[in-house]
């Protein structure tokens, strides 16, 4: 599943978040 850039977030994904990037979650 691709997390959305809001659950990105919620999930406290600094990396993802800072950079805004919708990633899979490994």
């Amino acid at each position: 599943m691709k997390p959305t850039f809001q659950n990105c977030c919620q999930k406290q994904i600094k990396t993802w978040c800072s950079k805004k990037i919708i990633m899979p979650i490994d």
